[in-house]
């Protein structure tokens, strides 16, 4: 059963509902869940909602230069008042809803507040690792996203000399509509991706800063609170990219000092 703050839109235009490599999000639903998500079909609609929602509203998004309203600013997820601009509307057709919906919030605040919205960073770290599946990247033991998904964490086995960069390429190399992703770091698989502590300690101890690190240019999204006046005048939405590679130096992984740990087994 799905959690009772469950709300889904439910957009007439669609086709289908986007997910990483064709996949439905209900099948990443899913396999976050361990099963499957039992779905209906709305009156009228050819499109699966969750059984147990609590609202679902229906309607249609008209191209935003057919109608559209002058829109915020308000406080976005990267924590701070950014962009305003004339965004397109939902013209809603039908609210569904149980008796007395509970619909718990998801405050888009300063990414080191807890986030009530976890979706965010987990839909990242998910479509992050099927992209560097899709690259060729082999040995990834696992994904993570910190400050919602400004900062990507990829944990790899290395087994070649570039199995590094290339990870950190590919990742970098995902298309990312709307995406902030600033930072791309790639560790061993003996950083615990999930410890923020332990992703730092790797960058401290195994990056040499002259030649660890590489800055690309890429797109960014108009809520990026760094672009300045003069670039969104210009339409100029470009942006630096960090790549951190966090890993022991392959040519000496064998070589390199052993940490001083206790053995958690």
């Amino acid at each position: 059963m799905l959690p009772l703050a469950e709300t889904i839109l439910i957009l007439s235009t669609a086709a289908a509902i986007a997910a990483p490599s064709g996949m439905s999000e209900y099948d990443l639903a899913g396999g976050l869940r361990g099963q499957g998500v039992e779905v209906l079909y709305a009156p009228g609609s050819d499109l699966p909602v969750p059984a147990y929602a609590e609202i679902v509203i229906e309607g249609e998004l008209p191209p935003v230069e057919e109608e559209s309203v002058l829109e915020g600013p308000f406080g976005e997820w990267t924590g701070y008042y950014t962009h305003s601009a004339q965004e397109t509307v939902v013209r809603i057709n039908r609210i569904m809803h149980r008796n007395d919906p509970i619909i718990l919030g998801a405050p888009p605040m300063l990414p080191t507040v807890p986030a009530g919205d976890q979706a965010v960073p987990l839909y990242s770290a998910s479509v992050t690792w099927d992209h560097l599946e899709a690259s060729g990247v082999q040995n990834i033991k696992g994904v993570w996203a910190y400050a919602r998904q400004l900062m990507m964490v990829v944990s790899i086995e290395q087994t070649g000399a570039g199995d590094a960069m290339h990870a950190l390429l590919a990742a970098a190399g995902r298309k990312r509509t709307g995406g902030m992703e600033r930072y791309f770091v790639v560790v061993d698989e003996d950083i615990d991706i999930t410890d923020i502590n332990h992703v730092l300690w790797a960058m401290f101890t195994r990056v040499d800063p002259s030649e660890s690190i590489q800055v690309l240019r890429a797109p960014t999204t108009a809520i990026d609170p760094r672009l300045s006046p003069d670039k969104r005048a210009a339409g100029d939405l470009s942006m630096g990219i960090v790549l951190i590679d966090a890993c022991k130096p392959f040519a000496w992984k064998d070589q390199y000092p052993a940490a001083n740990r206790v053995d958690e087994t």
